[in-house]
């Protein structure tokens, strides 16, 4: 077993120790010394078949250590043949809290949160793109890069606090190099650390171009680990809004956030970013979103998987080509086609390809279209419920979505409302359905598109 302390800064192990079986049990220790309250990921990765017990914790502060704490743990089964690393901290199943129901739609007539979508420019939108971060010099520097978003359809670009342009004119350059090439910009605002106070020249300068054709949002508070009250993001996030007038707002916060039901209420975009799923873990991204959908189903949301760059360690490798394709799918299925990548530069070279290859997909499923539809009466049998799919109909043509949230190879046996062949789009195939009946195999982390047709 390898045991990693995850820390705060940085998204790398701060420490990691390897755990080789012996006879007899043995009690590790793992410590970290923190200035100041933190949320931290213990990452326990099985390295060989086998049983984990995860017995213990205990908490050390200055020279007061508490009792070791057993309550929150339980036995971890691992499967027979596991993947390079499990996620068993996600529920299985999961069922929103009852106090969402009274939570206020969003502020922002920008979104629409019913279909999931924005609107930009009098049309409805669904971005598809990468997160930036890293420094940028000149304008020219930026053209580049927006270049290769539009070679490869990519439709958005959102600009972390860390890249934020220093000058109204810069902000506004690099709109207009975005508008040229029809991408939509989202600026993250910082925030300071200890008091949660936002910066505000940040704000202010999102506020100089916020009737911007290519401006899409503003994010406030990003990854704050739980650590300020909701009345201080609420009173922080109502004079961002005196400031930004109509710009949508978003929150976004780490998986354990998610899992801990953060409150988006005063925001009108709930994300989600997922470095601390583990390694490209695609199960555990779609029960992330299923549970951010849940928590809040009257806010649009969007999520942030992890694809390649400079925030990449042993721990956090790149996504290879068919993970990519899969993280994607993980929101298609639940009908989240808002999906943005976090991304150091440069560009893993598989990375764009393959986000190049699911935009295309997504563009021929038309999310717009597709939404029009109304839920079908569709079902399916997979071992392990591996296969997820969503599926609608406009009454002639009936449209699944569906992926395998395994790395493991899978069946699939389908019920369907129609009878005929299924056309497998993307794939130049087709699947006969009788009776109602309809049989395929999926790859691991496979995706199909079925259209059929009455």
């Amino acid at each position: 077993v390898k045991v990693s302390l995850m820390a705060l800064e940085g998204y790398e192990s701060l420490s990691a120790t390897e755990v080789m079986p012996t006879a007899e049990w043995r009690r590790y220790v793992l410590r970290f010394r923190s200035k100041r309250g933190v949320s931290l990921r213990v990452g326990l990765e099985l390295r060989s078949e086998g049983v984990l017990w995860a017995d213990a914790a205990q908490l050390e502060r200055g020279k007061d250590v508490t009792a070791f704490e057993t309550r929150r743990f339980h036995d971890i089964d691992m499967p027979e043949n596991p993947p390079a690393v499990a996620d068993h901290y996600l529920p299985q199943s999961y069922k929103a809290p009852d106090k969402v129901k009274a939570v206020p739609p969003p502020v922002s007539p920008r979104v629409n949160p019913s279909r999931n979508s924005y609107r930009l420019n009098g049309k409805e939108f669904f971005p598809f793109g990468f997160c930036v971060t890293g420094r940028y010099t000149g304008l020219a520097d930026w053209e580049r890069l927006l270049d290769v978003f539009s070679r490869n359809g990519l439709n958005f670009v959102e600009i972390s606090n860390e890249a934020f342009p220093k000058t109204g004119k810069e902000l506004r350059d690099i709109l207009d190099a975005a508008r040229k090439r029809d991408i939509a910009v989202g600026f993250y605002c910082g925030y300071d650390g200890k008091s949660g106070a936002l910066k505000t020249n940040q704000v202010e300068l999102a506020a100089s171009v916020r009737e911007h054709p290519a401006l899409l949002q503003v994010g406030l508070y990003d990854e704050t680990w739980g650590n300020f009250s909701d009345k201080l993001r609420a009173d922080n996030t109502a004079w961002a809004r005196r400031q930004l007038g109509d710009v949508p707002i978003k929150f976004n916060e780490f998986d354990a956030g998610v899992v801990t039901h953060f409150n988006y209420s005063v925001a009108d975009v709930a994300s989600v970013d997922m470095y601390y799923v583990g390694r490209q873990d695609v199960s555990a991204m779609y029960y992330l979103v299923n549970m951010l959908r849940q928590d809040n189903p009257n806010r649009v949301v969007m999520y942030y998987p992890m694809a390649a760059g400079r925030f990449t360690s042993d721990w956090m490798r790149d996504a290879t080509p068919d993970e990519v394709e899969a993280q994607a799918y993980a929101g298609f299925c639940q009908e989240a086609f808002n999906t943005i990548w976090w991304i150091g530069m440069p560009l893993g070279p598989s990375v764009v390809p393959a986000l190049a290859r699911v935009k295309h997909e997504r563009d021929v499923i038309d999310p717009s279209r597709f939404l029009d539809g109304k839920k079908a009466k569709v079902s399916c049998e997979s071992p392990d419920d591996r296969v997820k799919f969503t599926a609608r109909t406009d009454g002639k043509t009936l449209t699944v979505i569906s992926f395998n949230a395994s790395p493991t190879a899978t069946e699939a046996v389908w019920s369907l409302p129609f009878d005929g062949e299924a056309e497998v789009l993307f794939e130049n195939r087709r699947v006969k359905v009788r009776n109602g009946e309809m049989k395929d195999r999926f790859a691991r982390h496979g995706r199909h598109v079925y259209r059929i047709h009455r």
